[in-house]
């Protein structure tokens, strides 16, 4: 497990900040541009008592009698929303001869421009029925529209319930929900007078009462407010509180919403660039390389690299190899093109020039050979031929400088796996040691082949290269267990083409 510092913190902010400055750019505008096709709505409530108060006692509203029921409120609520409340309210209000654009006389211009776009096409559908067809559809959305802003919710504890409506008009809303609450009130009524009727006759002074409280209540079903007795009125539910106009929208003002989505947006952003991070399971530091393949990291390169960074992995190698009495080193990848031939010429120039050891660099790469071009020699004769016994160790040498000589690929009609599998690479080692302080092999990477691996047996030590964000962990793992398998002494990996995420002037501070 690697310990996470503060300053690792904001490196994966600083390596992600395309993710992170993406996603925060992203749900800011997609907040605004909600917030600007958002229409902003009202909404009036009603409160309901569910009274144990009634003319008759009978089977349906047994179990209120004298205590609080919280099961029979919610059973209440439910018949709120029930089709005989909704249906009488969706009559009496003329639902159902509402545009089907209502929205669009409150909302933005281009929230306009989208229920223009909408209507469009519902209107093409509608035009397609018949009349009675028509009707009956509009009856239907508008009732189902109705139940889509209508809330009813129990208060905890209590025989009370609210009623809340929604509407982008305020005053549409404190009618709509003054008209249902009626209209439950009037259900609940008649649902007394039914049993009143099956018990006694009509001229019942009891029967007549109901009779006339629901005429006075079907009376209020415009939506004005009503005095208080005639609102709460026989019925076992009582309007206890009617709707009010309400005076600002619903919820929390647009400039609220908009500066806690940044907060979020923040929060948001810095997740995913975390999340990103995690996902790319490739090398990103040199802490990566000591805790998921557990060698030591001789240091590191920069795309741009400098002398000094040349310097210090060339004295590391070099220290390393005397330290232990050894003279060859073997560098390799995981998989190709992680900068393997640029770190063998930067080490042997520096070990030649800057420390004025007399070293060697092999191209062992027969399969796709690039040292020759990176010290511009021909590739006429190399390894290949040695190898393949055409041609002697000293004829195949090319100095470069009286410090550093080379030896290219070369050519062979050989295999390179049945070359490097014969004793000769172990001769050609054996040889160049007695000339050379340090011989460098620029290795074929250890995921495609298994050059590396006959190589690793007769050079004294591997040394792997990693680039960051190159080679997945688990590939490079993968590719180096064979030699940790044959005991080959790993001297260290050189983690190549890293960046500093972080500003100078903060990686100080951090």
């Amino acid at each position: 497990m690697i310990e996470m510092t503060m300053r690792d913190y904001v490196r994966v902010l600083f390596r992600q900040k395309w993710v992170l400055g993406i996603s925060f750019v992203a749900i800011v505008i997609t907040v605004a541009i909600w917030l600007v096709l958002m229409t902003p709505v009202y909404e009036a409530n009603v409160k309901i008592l569910v009274s144990s108060d009634k003319l008759i006692a009978s089977q349906h509203y047994r179990g209120l009698m004298g205590y609080q029921n919280t099961p029979i409120v919610v059973t209440q609520s439910e018949i709120v929303m029930s089709n005989p409340v909704m249906e009488r309210a969706v009559k009496v209000l003329g639902l159902y001869a509402k545009p089907l654009d209502y929205e669009k006389s409150f909302a933005s211009l281009p929230r306009k421009a989208l229920i223009k776009i909408q209507m469009a096409f519902v209107s093409k559908e509608v035009e397609m029925f018949k009349l009675e067809q028509k009707q009956a559809y509009l009856y239907r959305l508008a009732l189902e529209d109705l139940k889509e802003h209508i809330k009813v919710e129990p208060i905890r504890n209590t025989n009370i319930f609210t009623i809340s409506v929604k509407d982008y008009s305020p005053i549409s809303a404190t009618i709509i929900a003054n008209v249902i609450s009626r209209s439950y009130v009037i259900f609940d009524l008649e649902q007394q007078l039914a049993d009143m009727q099956v018990r006694y006759d009509e001229k019942n002074p009891a029967v007549i009462q109901l009779k006339d409280s629901i005429d006075k209540m079907i009376k209020g079903l415009n939506g004005e407010p009503l005095p208080d007795v005639e609102a709460m009125g026989l019925a076992s539910v009582k309007i206890i509180e009617q709707a009010s106009v309400p005076i600002r929208p619903f919820g929390k003002p647009k400039i609220v919403v908009f500066i806690l989505a940044l907060f979020k947006a923040v929060f948001l952003s810095v997740m995913f660039a975390f999340i990103f991070d995690y996902l790319n399971q490739t090398f990103k530091s040199p802490k990566d390389i000591e805790a998921y393949l557990g060698i030591t990291c001789l240091g590191s390169i920069r795309k741009k690299a400098d002398d000094d960074e040349y310097h210090a992995i060339s004295d590391e190698i070099f220290l390393e190899l005397k330290d232990k009495g050894l003279k060859s080193v073997m560098v390799t990848s995981a998989e190709g093109r992680e900068g393997t031939t640029t770190i063998v010429a930067g080490v042997g120039k520096y070990l030649s020039g800057g420390a004025g050891h007399k070293t060697l660099l092999i191209d062992a790469n027969l399969r796709h050979p690039r040292l020759h071009e990176t010290f511009n020699v021909k590739n006429t004769i190399g390894l290949g031929n040695i190898l393949g016994e055409k041609t002697t160790f000293d004829s195949a040498v090319k100095d470069i400088n009286p410090k550093l000589s080379i030896i290219t690929a070369g050519s062979t009609d050989l295999k390179p796996v049945v070359l490097f599998d014969s004793h000769k690479m172990g001769e050609l080692l054996k040889e160049a040691k007695s000339k050379y302080e340090t011989i460098i092999i620029d290795a074929p990477c250890l995921g495609r082949h298994k050059d590396s691996e006959l190589i690793a047996a007769v050079s004294d030590s591997v040394c792997l290269v990693v680039s960051e964000n190159g080679a997945r962990r688990q590939v490079a793992k993968i590719a180096l267990e064979p030699i940790m398998e044959k005991k080959s002494y790993i001297l260290g990996a050189v983690l190549n083409k890293r960046t500093f995420a972080i500003p100078k002037w903060l990686y100080d501070r951090v």
